[in-house]
Parts: C-alpha cells; sequence; structure tokens
C-alpha cells in the first residue's frame, strides 16, 4: 500500500491534531472550550479519512462491497456515554446510571 504525499499530510495533520485534543483535555488546558473545539476538528479529520479510505476500499472492491462496508460504519456504536431521555416536561435530562 502506498500512500500519497496529500494522504500523508492528511494523517500526519489527524495524529497531531488528536495528540492536542488529549493533551489539552488531560491538561486541562484551556478551560472547556479548546478541548472540545480541537476535538471537533479531531473528529472531521478522522471522518475525512474514514471517507477516504472507504473511497479507495471502493475501487478495489467493486460497489457492492462497497455498500456492505458503508452501511457498517454508518450503523458503528458511538461508544459508552450517558443516556439521553426526555423528561416528562419536555426538557433533555441524562437519565440514571
Amino acid at each position: 500500500m502506498i500512500f500519497t504525499r496529500s494522504e500523508l499530510r492528511s494523517i500526519g495533520l489527524t495524529v497531531v491534531v488528536m495528540a492536542a485534543a488529549a493533551f489539552t483535555h488531560y491538561a486541562k488546558a484551556g478551560g472547556s472550550i479548546a478541548p472540545f473545539v480541537i476535538s471537533g476538528i479531531a473528529l472531521a479529520l478522522l471522518a475525512s479519512l474514514v471517507g477516504r479510505s472507504v473511497e479507495a476500499l471502493g475501487d478495489r472492491l467493486g460497489a457492492g462491497a462497497t455498500g456492505v462496508v458503508q452501511s457498517a460504519l454508518g450503523n458503528l456504536d458511538p461508544g459508552p456515554g450517558p443516556p439521553q431521555a426526555i423528561a416528562p416536561q419536555g426538557t433533555w435530562t441524562t437519565a440514571a446510571p
């Protein structure tokens, strides 16, 4: 597998931004806004890499297999987090664990 210069640059930038997001979060640097913004940028870069990867896979495998991969990626569990529930008053609350 050979990466183009543009792909290597994109991967490198994503790694740097992810490291910056982790640093600002764990070092509690920049309050709560900086880690949030930097994490959003890292997430956008990661989504771009996943999109490029699926397109490259589609070029190799064909339309049918690419559709399976896209549907599998679209149905991924977002991971652990607090479940959200709508309270009877219509306001959003975090459900009890």
